[in-house]
């Protein structure tokens, strides 16, 4: 099998959509919408110029079959995609002028596919010796026993040296913070190599939003940590062993957000961590991709292409 770049672990769900804000009924028109952190990652890395594949599981159905033929279609390999006698998940969007949130069709209320996805189901060697990069959404510990196997996978990657970037951004899909993720937090933090948070998730762990207090208490406290990324909603702060950045975003309009943090650290790993790029750089085009994202509607059709953020950087410095 060819060299992975970025395996992408995690939940796997697609989300129905409505194309207008209120209550549902009989004339509302919908959107099926792949729409979770680890597709994201993998085709937004992909986009960026990296090999990247997706490790998780999905049902035999129809919208398991639409995850697919999206994924190939858009060149993320998807060898290790486990294809399970049960439904993909699915989340209902609810959009009302008081913002969005989504309805998950999985556990606890029924059986589906990418939480039942076990160590039976991936040849955890392979994945190991295949991967430079792996990437974990922290939505997918708060389920077992996809998150048995989430912690199994980083623990065995960390300690055949392989980075692994662990993501807590996705859990702002819960209405309500994950029980899971607050009491069992610090069971994958401490496999991490680099953590990308909002400063909204790592509230409730710290009792602060004070941004530098919480990077340098997490870097106290994990030694293998090489990085903590917080995005604290006006830019990010980047603290790492011997330096820290603190980067606003530029000529943010928030169109949809939807997306936007995978986009940021899907940018830092494409270019830091596998292309090798200066800190500075990556962070200013990660930071390029994020406004990128905020500023179109939608998710998959607005992660962009390589030469689309090259392009867009140099309109900014002309205009700059």
């Amino acid at each position: 099998m060819v060299k992975i770049d970025i395996t992408s672990l995690g939940e796997i769900y697609v989300v129905i959509y409505p194309e207008e804000e209120g209550i549902y009924n009989e004339k509302t028109r919908f959107k099926l919408l792949i729409n979770c952190s680890t597709l994201n990652v993998a085709v937004a890395t992909h986009r960026l110029g990296c090999v990247s594949s997706v490790l998780g599981s999905i049902g035999d159905d129809i919208i398991g079959s639409f995850i697919v033929s999206v994924l190939r279609r858009e060149g993320v390999i998807t060898n290790w995609l486990k294809v399970k006698k049960l439904r993909t998940t699915i989340a209902f969007s609810i959009r009302d002028k008081y913002g969005e949130k989504l309805l998950f069709y999985r556990k606890p209320y029924v059986k589906t596919a990418d939480t039942e996805f076990t160590l039976k189901d991936v040849n955890v060697d392979e994945v190991i010796d295949s991967t430079k990069t792996l990437y974990v959404s922290g939505f997918s510990i708060c389920k077992p026993p996809l998150k048995d196997t989430v912690f199994y996978v980083m623990k065995n990657a960390s300690r055949k040296g392989i980075d692994v970037v662990f993501s807590t951004a996705s859990l702002k899909a819960l209405s309500k913070p994950c029980e899971e993720f607050i009491s069992s937090h610090s069971r994958y933090f401490k496999y991490a190599t680099v953590l990308y948070s909002k400063v909204d998730e790592l509230e409730p762990l710290f009792k602060s939003r004070n941004y530098k207090f919480i990077a340098n208490k997490l870097m106290e406290k994990y030694d293998q940590l090489k990085y903590v990324i917080i995005n604290y909603g006006r830019g990010v702060y980047i603290r790492s062993r011997d330096i820290e950045l603190n980067k606003e975003f530029r000529r943010l309009e928030i169109v949809d957000l939807s997306g936007a943090d995978d986009a940021w650290i899907s940018g830092f790993m494409v270019f830091h961590m596998v292309k090798g790029m200066g800190l500075e750089k990556t962070v200013s085009l990660s930071n390029t991709s994020y406004v990128m994202m905020c500023s179109k509607p939608g998710v998959l059709n607005a992660f962009p292409q390589i030469y689309e953020l090259e392009k867009y950087v140099n309109k900014e410095k002309i205009n700059s």
